[in-house]
């Protein structure tokens, strides 16, 4: 009877497949047939396929429109689905395993054996590199060609007291050979609680009845050829690893209404997704890593609250189109262990607060836009072990206190407008196997230290640049002496650094205007001189304009009590004093209660470029 069936159902399907085979050949385009031999031309004319217009020899126009032949490929696709099924209904039907069953067992069996029939034919599984096993009547799916572990493919079930039977829990097809599409029987397998078929060839749209699998616990289709928008995973309340990277998706990234509450994992990377990252991920408070990595086109920017979700480890929105800075909240976080930004348009400072992330392993902000100085306030930090700053736009000295990074393996300052010498603290960091100090305004000798460095990228320029190790440097150039080693406590716990207080906003005079002083091309640093010996405070290169001044003289003069703040200003102004876009005259007050030096009277002098600004004394 089954053969009957079967014979039937191909003798009736046959026709249309043929008919809808037809109809796309005649929705060809026409095609001159120039060099076309007679003898082929005259079987072609009298088929009937051929027509002669303007004296040339053409195939005869499709008269099925364009849509009709779209349709009609539709058609043939949803035949083929509905084939497939049939052959799994009846494959299903004559089971023997699953007929010999007592009911309710009978049911869940088949549902399992259906869904896992409509994924052999849906996915050519007579081609798979293996499939043993698979559709024999008389053997237990739980004996089926999987790549788990034989004690993980099936468990006890128990839907009767006292009767136990075995449900289908996990299956994994990776890299076998899978070519075709999903089915939407696949929505039959409910019991399941992982499936992995991802690095095969599997096309077409994810079928929403995905979402029947309500004990889904890891769902992974990644490295095949999936299209189509993500349908919705949020019916799925036990689903907590979802891998859909490396296919061809399309659509936004969805929401945390689209997602179960569960969720942990979200791997999305390399897929057709565009539009912004949704606030409502917030939402997601079991989240622990997030994947966006190199979209079509992520644009925007990433909400603050994202960085300090209380479970969140892994962040990686590489290679997007992201502008956004990253805000000093990120400090909270005691779970980041991965934080990568790289290569997107984020800019502003660095914030030290990053640094107090103990659990930090890796931090890449390299080929961004970020700018300003190196933080300074950085503790000691054992699990840190790469951090890429190259190719930005930071200026200024590197921080002694990167020494106190102890774990690293990987530090990149490459590509910016970086300044001064390296520092010999650098040298503290023994487990360093690349140094990346390239293309920077960096100047003198590197730590001999240093030189062990199996990757230590640098310009060799003696004399105007970095020299040392490989690159002889000039008569009279050193390296800095070996630091020393840094006292490491047993469980090192970051200690929140104070951020320095912001400079107070000059006032500008209006009356009467400074008088301008000329600036030279290079600027020297403002000089107080007092006697008997001298001290330097530096200044500023810009010029400013700053109506008073308060000078308190160091203890080594006898003068430790402060100044009192001027009348004409709300509190002392630092000196030196911040820059100001107008104006370039200075003055200076000196109380006259300010103590005098053991020696002698007090003598100020500012001065530029020997450009003497301000003389006077007490």
């Amino acid at each position: 009877m089954r053969i009957t069936l079967s014979v039937l159902f191909l003798f009736l399907a046959s026709p249309l497949v043929v008919d809808a085979k037809s109809k796309r050949r005649q929705s060809r385009p026409k095609r001159k047939l120039r060099n076309l031999p007679h003898r082929t031309r005259a079987a072609e004319f009298r088929a009937g396929n051929l027509e002669k217009r303007n004296g040339e020899w053409i195939k005869k126009r499709a008269t099925t429109p364009k849509s009709t032949t779209k349709k009609n490929k539709k058609a043939t696709g949803s035949l083929r689905r509905r084939q497939l099924q049939t052959e799994a209904g009846s494959w299903s039907a004559a089971n023997s395993w699953v007929n010999n069953k007592n009911p309710p067992y009978a049911s869940v069996a088949r549902a399992q054996a259906l869904g896992l029939a409509n994924l052999f034919f849906a996915t050519r599984g007579g081609s798979w590199t293996f499939n043993s096993n698979w559709l024999t009547y008389h053997i237990s799916y739980c004996q089926w060609y999987n790549q788990k572990d034989a004690q993980d493919i099936c468990e006890d079930i128990s839907l009767i007291p006292g009767v136990i039977d075995q449900a289908l829990i996990e299956l994994e097809l990776r890299q076998n050979n899978l070519v075709g599409f999903l089915p939407t029987g696949l929505g039959g397998l409910t019991l399941l609680e992982e499936l992995d078929i991802q690095e095969n060839s599997i096309g077409g749209t994810l079928p929403p009845q995905i979402a029947n699998m309500a004990r889904l616990d890891e769902l992974n289709v990644g490295e095949n050829n999936l299209v189509g928008r993500i349908p919705n995973f949020a019916s799925m309340p036990e689903l907590e690893h979802l891998y859909l990277d490396r296919n061809s998706l399309t659509g936004t990234v969805p929401s945390g209404t689209e997602l179960p509450a569960s969720l942990k994992d979200i791997d999305l990377r390399e897929n057709q997704l565009e539009g912004s990252i949704p606030l409502s991920l917030l939402g997601l408070t079991n989240l622990q890593s997030i994947n966006l990595y190199y979209l079509k086109n992520l644009t925007g920017t990433v909400p603050d609250d994202l960085y300090t979700m209380p479970e969140l480890e892994e962040i990686d929105f590489e290679y997007n189109y992201l502008i956004d800075t990253i805000p000093a909240s990120i400090g909270q976080s005691s779970t980041l262990e991965y934080i990568s930004v790289k290569d997107n348009y984020f800019f502003g400072a660095i914030p030290w607060q990053i640094f107090n992330i103990s659990s930090l392993v890796e931090l890449r902000l390299d080929d961004n836009r970020f700018s300003g100085r190196l933080p300074t306030n950085i503790p000691i930090h054992t699990n840190l072990v790469e951090l890429q700053l190259d190719d930005n736009k930071l200026v200024g000295p590197i921080p002694p206190q990167f020494g106190n990074l102890v774990a690293l393996e990987k530090l990149t300052f490459g590509d910016n407008d970086l300044t001064g010498t390296v520092p010999a603290e650098l040298t503290r960091l023994v487990n360093l196997t690349t140094l990346d100090l390239n293309e920077t305004n960096l100047i003198g000798a590197i730590p001999a230290g240093l030189c062990r460095v199996p990757e230590l990228i640098f310009e060799c320029r003696p004399g105007v640049g970095l020299c040392g190790c490989s690159c002889a440097c000039p008569p009279g150039v050193v390296p800095a002496s070996p630091a020393p080693p840094l006292v490491i406590p047993s469980n090192p716990v970051p200690v929140p650094a104070v951020p320095a207080p912001p400079l107070p906003v000059p006032v500008v005079p209006a009356t009467p205007p400074p008088v301008p002083v000329p600036v030279p091309a290079t600027p020297a640093p403002f000089i107080i001189q007092a006697t008997p010996a001298p001290f330097i405070i530096q200044g500023t290169p810009a010029p400013f304009t700053i109506p008073e001044i308060t000078v308190t003289l160091p203890p080594v003069y006898n003068t430790p009590v402060a100044t009192p703040a001027p009348v004409s200003t709300p509190a002392p102004i630092p000196f030196p004093a911040p820059p100001t876009p107008a104006g370039s005259g200075i003055t200076v007050t000196i109380p006259p209660q300010t103590p005098a030096p053991v020696g002698g009277g007090i003598t100020v002098t500012i001065s530029r470029a020997n450009t003497r600004i301000f003389d006077g004394s007490n």
